[in-house]
């Protein structure tokens, strides 16, 4: 509590105030207008994003957790040409907070040899797009490689200890377990909650996988 008094309750009063008009007045609006859970989804929501602006280490540490289940999160089609789910979404606003503590406090940015390698792979991939003959792939593919590398951003200017980097490893492992045995489950014994249709794959594509026996019958009468 002390960090959080020396950098908003001391150093910005008015940043302090103004997130908490505009908080109430967001709790306010959405508990009247709708659903108890939304509103309590929302509320929830709003938790974490305070949070994450106080601490952009939590924020770094919720993307590492919900990497393995991004498929769950998606609100888009995996063949559309731009996706958008919950990681997205926590690190577009981990990146926010990470700029804002930069330009409040002057922390340095760093970027390092590794990021700038990235980065030239990145520019490679968004060439691309110039002679490739599926565009629609090479620009879902190159928004997963920018993906990837505001991911090393966030990894070079929040991680300074060792102890928070393996904290962030520990919990993308234990996900990762966890979404593994349940995939296991529900492909032997449940009712298929990770197939195509239900994630939200909906566009006719060939599958690596049978999925059922409806695609080798079409496969056969062509």
């Amino acid at each position: 509590m002390e960090w959080v008094r020396e950098r908003f309750g001391n150093g910005h009063p008015v940043l302090a105030i103004g997130v908490g008009l505009i908080a109430g007045m967001f709790l306010f609006f959405v508990s009247t207008r709708m659903s108890p859970t939304i509103a309590l989804l929302a509320g929830a929501g709003l938790g974490v994003t305070a949070a994450v602006v106080i601490n952009p280490a939590v924020g770094f540490l919720i993307t590492a957790l919900i990497v393995p289940l991004e498929r769950f999160g998606r609100f888009t089609d995996d063949t559309s040409a731009f996706t958008i789910s919950i990681m997205r979404l926590i690190g577009l606003l981990t990146l926010g907070a990470v700029m804002l503590h930069a330009m409040l406090w002057k922390k340095r940015i760093r970027f390092g040899a590794a990021f700038w390698l990235y980065a030239l792979y990145t520019a490679m991939a968004i060439l691309s797009f110039t002679y490739s003959s599926d565009p629609r792939e090479a620009i879902r593919a190159s928004g997963q490689i920018v993906g990837n590398l505001l991911f090393l951003f966030l990894i070079l200017n929040i991680v300074r200890t060792y102890e928070l980097g393996r904290r962030g490893v520990d919990l993308w492992l234990i996900a990762t377990v966890v979404i593994c045995l349940f995939t296991v489950y529900d492909w032997h014994f449940g009712d298929m909650t990770l197939s195509d249709q239900a994630i939200g794959d909906t566009d006719l594509r060939w599958h690596t996988v049978w999925i059922d026996n409806s695609e080798w019958e079409e496969s056969l009468t062509g």
